[in-house]
């Protein structure tokens, strides 16, 4: 990639059958018409936001710091997710490469409703004039100047904060000289919400439920619930209740379901007979009888979720991951505690 190359943007994947296995490559120099062209190249492929399961993949040094606070806009208007990274071929299908996001990239990453960076791949730095860069000591600074500081700087904190970031973040780059680049560590990323993935659940707790108790998670953005339970015959049930549901559809989930071949939980394969869709309190639900399933089993899965095997379209409204965190020791509990509650 040139660091003088004006950022483009092109519909990449890796031929697998999941939400994420395409993404959109964004490469480049950002300048200030770059958000309207996401906005026509997304309408080039017949929508007006994500299609599901989209994100934006940066590699770029930065460039315009108004074209990136507009892209970082556009994403969320959008509602695409966003992550760091290069793209490149393996002769057949695309791969993730290594790339970075730096300047005025990274305050059009903060746009992502989701956002994933590794550390040391997003870098900050302060804003500033290109003539006092070049010549540090050049007396170009007024009053209108430093009065035009200041208001970047509160527009800087503005959108960082209405993106759902720490502004500390803002101080970051404001500390970091324009000569220099910051790249942010693990912790920063993850202390600042810069890296953030509002669908993803927190630590397994208990939670008394009828004569007994369930193990319960959430996700950050309380859009979705897991809880593992087992009922009066034993059987040990995750059940899934998502907000997404009532988007997508009742009837859609009803027909997908029709042409699923069967279950993959926690490393294990099951029939398609062991999900069911129902109501509980009022709400749709789907649920997952795991017959031979305990806290132990998801703690050491290789992957912690469950899916189904079906058709692509439809793997991301039956795809789940919970968390490994507090699993054993919640579940087990559950699982001593059975309840007598109604089953969707």
């Amino acid at each position: 990639m040139s660091s003088s190359t004006k950022m483009t943007f092109h519909l990449r994947g890796n031929g697998g059958n999941h939400a994420a296995a395409e993404w959109i490559a964004a490469e480049g120099v950002i300048v200030d018409e770059t958000s309207d062209e996401l906005e026509a190249f997304l309408k080039s492929f017949g929508h007006a936001e994500n299609p599901g399961g989209w994100s934006v993949r940066f590699n770029s040094p930065g460039g315009s710091l108004a074209g990136g606070l507009r892209l970082g806009e556009t994403i969320r208007k959008l509602k695409l997710d966003t992550e760091v990274g290069g793209t490149e071929s393996d002769g057949i299908h695309w791969k993730r490469a290594p790339g970075r996001c730096a300047s005025a990239c990274s305050f059009a990453f903060l746009g992502g409703l989701s956002r994933y960076v590794a550390g040391r791949e997003l870098g900050v730095h302060q804003f500033y004039n290109e003539i006092s860069l070049r010549n540090p000591s050049a007396k170009i600074f007024s009053s209108l100047d430093m009065s035009e500081h200041q208001f970047v700087s509160a527009l800087l904190i503005d959108s960082v904060f209405r993106m759902g970031v720490d502004p500390r973040f803002v101080s970051a780059a404001a500390s970091t000289p324009p000569s220099e680049m910051n790249f942010l560590d693990e912790q920063t990323l993850d202390s600042l919400k810069v890296r953030w993935s509002p669908k993803e659940f927190e630590p397994w707790s208990i939670e008394p439920r009828g004569s007994g108790v369930i193990a319960i998670t959430r996700s950050k953005d309380r859009t979705k619930t897991a809880t593992f339970a087992c009922y009066a015959d034993g059987i040990p049930r995750l059940t899934i209740e998502d907000q997404h549901f009532d988007q997508i559809g009742i009837e859609w989930i009803k027909d997908a379901m029709k042409v699923i071949a069967g279950v993959d939980a926690f490393d294990l394969h099951f029939s398609k007979d062991v999900l069911q869709f129902g109501s509980l309190n009022g709400a749709p639900v789907l649920q997952f009888a795991l017959r031979g399933v305990d806290g132990r089993t998801i703690a050491s899965a290789k992957w912690p979720g469950v899916s189904v095997d079906g058709p692509r379209y439809m793997c991301s409204g039956f795809t789940y991951e919970v968390p490994r965190e507090n699993a054993e020791k919640s579940i087990a509990i559950a699982l001593k505690n059975c309840i007598d509650g109604k089953q969707p």
